[in-house]
C-alpha cells in the first residue's frame, strides 16, 4: 500500500490534530513510498532498528520515538539509521493511550476484565486512565494475574487491605512525576492503582492516602495496545505486520 495513504489512516484513526500538544506523534521519518511490511515495538531502540532492518520492514510504527528529550544525542543517530535504511518512522504516543478503542490502559483494562469501565486522567488530548470494577481479590491475587497477563514481573505496595475491587489503570508512566493521576483514581474510589511505573512521589502519595499501587513496568503495560493496534493495521490493509522482540524496561 503507498505511504501516503497508511500515514493518512493513521492521522485520521488516531485523531493526531486532537494531540498536538504533545508533539511526539505522527510520521516523523518519511521513508519507501510502499509500504509492505510494517514492524512494531513499544520503543524505538538501536535493538528494535536492527530487527526492523533484519526483517525488512519498510515502516516501523512505535509508541516511544526516540526523542531529543529522552534519547539525547541518540535521537538524531536512530533516526538517520532509519531514513539511510529507508525505513519510515511513525509515532503514536499519547494519540494512542488516549485513543477510545486501542488506548494503553483501555486495552489493559480489558485485557483485566474491568467491568463498568470510566475513561480519567485527560492527557493531552483524550483521557489517559481507565477506572471499573473487579471480582474482589487480594493484592497478591491480582499481582500474579497482571504477571500472568502481562508475562512480567510487578512489583506490589499494600497500602491498604481491601484488596483489589475498584481499580485504576494507567498504563506506561503512569502520569509522570506528578500524582494528579492518583489523586482523580482516590476521587473515583478506587483502592488500587496499576501503572507502569512511577516516581517516589507517586508511591509516597499511594501510601499516604492509603491506596494499593500495582506497578507492571513501563513497557509491559503499554506493549499489548501496539499489538493489537497493529494487528488491527495488519487485517484491514493485509500488510505483512511483524513484532520487533524487545528489552523491557
Amino acid at each position: 500500500m503507498k505511504l501516503s495513504e497508511l500515514k493518512n489512516y493513521l492521522d485520521s484513526f488516531l485523531e493526531i490534530q486532537k494531540f498536538k500538544s504533545d508533539r511526539f506523534n505522527g510520521l516523523k521519518v518519511k521513508g519507501c513510498s510502499e509500504v509492505s511490511r510494517l514492524g512494531f515495538a513499544a520503543n524505538c531502540t538501536f535493538q528494535v532498528i536492527a530487527k526492523a532492518i533484519k526483517n525488512k520492514a519498510d515502516f516501523l510504527l512505535v509508541h516511544h520515538g526516540g526523542w531529543k528529550e529522552t534519547d539525547s544525542e541518540m535521537a538524531k543517530q536512530k533516526w538517520d539509521r532509519l531514513r539511510n535504511k529507508n525505513i519510515s518512522l511513525y509515532i503514536a504516543h499519547a494519540s494512542l493511550d488516549g485513543n477510545k478503542q486501542f488506548g494503553t490502559s483501555k486495552t489493559l483494562a480489558d485485557l483485566l476484565n474491568l467491568n463498568n469501565q470510566k475513561s480519567f486522567g485527560f492527557y493531552h488530548g483524550g483521557f489517559a486512565g481507565v477506572c471499573g470494577t473487579i471480582k474482589p481479590v487480594s493484592l497478591n491475587t491480582l499481582k500474579k494475574s497482571v504477571e500472568k497477563k502481562l508475562k512480567t514481573r510487578a512489583k506490589a505496595f499494600k497500602n491498604n487491605n481491601k484488596g483489589g475491587r475498584r481499580v485504576a489503570i494507567v498504563a506506561g508512566g503512569a502520569g509522570g512525576i506528578t500524582p494528579k493521576f492518583l489523586k482523580e483514581a482516590k476521587r473515583l474510589n478506587c483502592d488500587t492503582f496499576i501503572g507502569g511505573s512511577a516516581e517516589i512521589f507517586q508511591a509516597i502519595y499511594a501510601k499516604e492516602n492509603k491506596i494499593n499501587l500495582l506497578l507492571a513496568g513501563h513497557t509491559a503495560t503499554e506493549q499489548p495496545a501496539m499489538e493489537k493496534f497493529a494487528k488491527h493495521l495488519g487485517k484491514k490493509f493485509g500488510i505483512k505486520i511483524i513484532q520487533l522482540k524487545e528489552e523491557r524496561f
